[in-house]
């Protein structure tokens, strides 16, 4: 079987669905599947003569609305799978990574996201699978086409632990890791608590994976960060077993599509989101993290946690990723 993905070439550098298309390159190699990454841009499709016109093929879409289209209205791309549809010897899977969400202008937000349904309903249906990374994204296509996507939490692309570890083992108290964004937010947050305690556990040492950013000086004249920048994978990998808790941001709706949320739990990291806390979510009781400005937990519930999280991401090996993807296509319609 050959297995063709394509995606999107204007996410930029540090972008977890680079990443994420690399290590499924890694994982079909490893089965002894040949396969290829294409690139395409902006409101262009991929270019179908490259597809073989015999053979057994698997392609697989990443799709993500403004990676596909400076509007976020990738329309061409219905087309594209138009014609993947009537190829007999490819099957197809679409890879949602995000669905539509209203923001913004709410007049342009709205008739945005009606086109991106349209759209994702479109792709939906030519796909001999669809995989979501978001609990509430399967409800919502599942209503829209009147099929269940195949639920796929983002995995960690640095690598997961065999076995947890006790605390009392871990080095520092507390890892920030991503990109620069997502990095400032969190300290900022960090920096905006008048006491610097988490699970019963004070914040004294803190891991700074990333490129470089500028930290607020309140933080570094009472934490001591120590700076490690970009890092290889096995070197992240490192760093996140040596580490007791970890923030990260992610609007909580869509947290098991953060590929940081994976990694901390994937290494046993007490997983704590810097953004506001939401009730009654779909999946409060299967994603297991904790709020920073939530409430308080102790030392035990923070353990409790932290183990909860770590047997979340077992469920969903990094290294089965591809296997499952392949099975969603051939076999759950």
């Amino acid at each position: 079987m050959k297995i063709i993905i394509f995606r999107p070439s204007s996410l930029g550098e540090a972008c977890g669905v680079k990443d994420h298309s690399l290590e499924l390159l890694r994982q079909a190699t490893q089965q002894g599947w040949t396969t290829n990454i294409y690139e395409f841009f902006h409101d262009t499709y991929p270019n179908l003569n490259i597809l073989p016109k015999s053979g057994e093929v698997l392609v697989i879409l990443q799709f993500v609305f403004f990676g596909l289209h400076k509007y976020g209205i990738p329309w061409r791309l219905v087309d594209f799978c138009n014609h993947i549809r009537a190829r007999p010897n490819i099957k197809l899977v679409v890879y949602f990574h995000e669905l539509p969400q209203v923001s913004g202008n709410r007049l342009v937000a709205s008739f945005r996201a009606y086109m991106q349904w349209t759209i994702a309903s479109c792709v939906g249906r030519n796909a001999d699978a669809v995989v979501v990374n978001q609990i509430e994204e399967e409800l919502r296509l599942k209503d829209r086409y009147g099929r269940s996507p195949f639920f796929l939490p983002t995995f960690s692309n640095v690598g997961e632990l065999e076995s947890f570890n006790a605390m009392s083992v871990r080095h520092y108290d507390l890892v920030v890791f991503g990109t620069p964004g997502r990095r400032r937010r969190a300290y900022e947050k960090l920096g905006n608590l008048t006491e610097h305690c988490i699970g019963g556990r004070i914040i004294q040492l803190i891991a700074d994976v990333g490129p470089p950013i500028e930290l607020p000086e309140f933080l570094e004249s009472n934490i001591l960060i120590q700076k490690y920048g970009m890092c290889s994978n096995k070197r992240v990998s490192e760093i996140l077993a040596d580490s007791w808790a970890g923030l990260f941001s992610a609007p909580p709706k869509q947290a098991t599509k953060s590929g940081i949320l994976a990694a901390y739990c994937a290494h046993g990291v007490l997983p704590i989101n810097v953004e506001e806390p939401i009730s009654g979510l779909p999946h409060t009781d299967l994603v297991p993290f904790i709020y920073l400005n939530g409430e308080r937990v102790d030392r035990l519930e923070a353990e409790r946690i932290r183990r909860h999280a770590f047997d979340w991401s077992r469920q969903y090996p990094m290294n089965e990723a591809m296997v499952k993807i392949v099975n969603a296509a051939y076999f759950s319609f």
